[in-house]
């Protein structure tokens, strides 16, 4: 199964200097040879952390990208590009009732894509299992937990 990483675990693997680096490359390094996705809301997802400010060492927008750009092709054999083809107004697929605040709609929407993909999310962050009861038909497996 293809598994996309969220924007957490994506920018714990370009920054070398994340507190979850090692757990990330570790998880890389299957994906990349199993197979790994991204998505727009990934990749903007990315280039907006990566470029925020911080006191020292920030990148520009267009570094950013660059980075990002230079791990997907580094390893375009098992990357696949997923498009957001996802509704989160449609309530017939969506129980929106069930996520715990604002904070999770875009965890919510990354799991769906996930699942109209027929792969998992992969994340650093345990409480994005609480809102796959927001899925109303969801299969198994497309939430997997790296963190140590």
């Amino acid at each position: 199964m293809i598994e996309m990483p969220d924007i957490n675990v994506l920018v714990a693997l370009l920054d070398g200097l994340h507190v979850h680096h090692d757990v990330a490359r570790a998880w890389f390094d299957t994906a990349s040879q199993t197979g790994w996705a991204t998505c727009p809301l990934t990749i903007s997802g990315v280039i907006r952390v990566i470029a925020r400010p911080q006191p020292i060492g920030a990148l520009s927008v267009i570094e950013a990208r660059d980075l990002l750009n230079a791990l997907i092709l580094a390893n375009s054999s098992s990357h696949t590009f997923w498009p957001d083809n996802v509704n989160l107004a449609d309530e017939s697929l969506w129980d929106l009732t069930r996520l715990q605040g604002y904070r999770q709609v875009s965890d919510l929407h990354l799991l769906a894509i996930a699942q109209s993909n027929h792969g998992a999310l992969v994340s650093l962050d345990g409480g994005i299992t609480y809102i796959e009861g927001a899925i109303r038909h969801h299969p198994q497996n497309i939430f997997r937990l790296i963190a140590p």
